[in-house]
């Protein structure tokens, strides 16, 4: 069995409360708000017609399972992975139904198929970064709490996330520095 030391060692060597929030710009999105995000972001990969190109939902059609697969989920300000969570159900719920139909697996079977789902979901389509060293921690552990089927180690989500400053593209000031562009004689500063 898996610890969550393990799965994510450098969480522990990050205490709460010692990264502030306050002043940061740090801003936590409710619930429901991230499933409004998930569905308007999700919705026009997920379907082919979809809301893109009609207006009425009774004619949209689910894309194969195979798309379904190579659709990314990414946050670049990750926060506590509530948007990730919030499109990772999303995109399962409507994996499931298409394995389900695509397959002959026992609609019965349907809340096994979903768990296997959500987490292959977890492990292969979720993305994120934070500046935000615990806020990083915080968002893989949830989403490997999601995909977590009992008997079973925790899902691997360490490669899709990274600290750093998404906004700029950079994990610390050291590399701002080194990657600053040399200022062209012939331009006027900009003001």
């Amino acid at each position: 069995m898996v610890t969550v030391t393990e799965l994510i060692p450098e969480c522990v060597s990050v205490q709460p409360g010692t990264v502030e929030a306050h002043g940061t710009g740090a801003y936590y999105t409710p619930r429901y708000l991230a499933e409004e995000i998930a569905v308007g972001a999700l919705e026009p990969l997920i379907y082919e017609p979809g809301p893109l190109q009609i207006a009425d939902k009774s004619k949209w059609r689910h894309k194969p399972s195979a798309d379904l697969w190579k659709i990314t989920i990414c946050d670049p300000c990750s926060g506590t992975g509530v948007i990730q969570l919030a499109g990772a159900r999303l995109l399962a719920e409507h994996l499931t139904t298409v394995l389900l139909a695509e397959t002959d697996i026992d609609p019965i079977e349907k809340d096994g198929l979903y768990r296997e789902v959500v987490r292959g979901v977890v492990e292969r389509c979720v993305y994120g970064t934070d500046i935000n060293p615990f806020a990083v921690c915080t968002s893989r552990l949830v989403l490997a709490l999601e995909g977590l089927i009992p008997g079973r180690p925790m899902a691997v989500t360490d490669g899709g996330f990274a600290v750093g400053d998404a906004l700029l593209g950079a994990a610390s000031i050291e590399d701002l520095e080194r990657h600053r562009p040399v200022p062209d004689p012939k331009k006027p500063p900009v003001d």
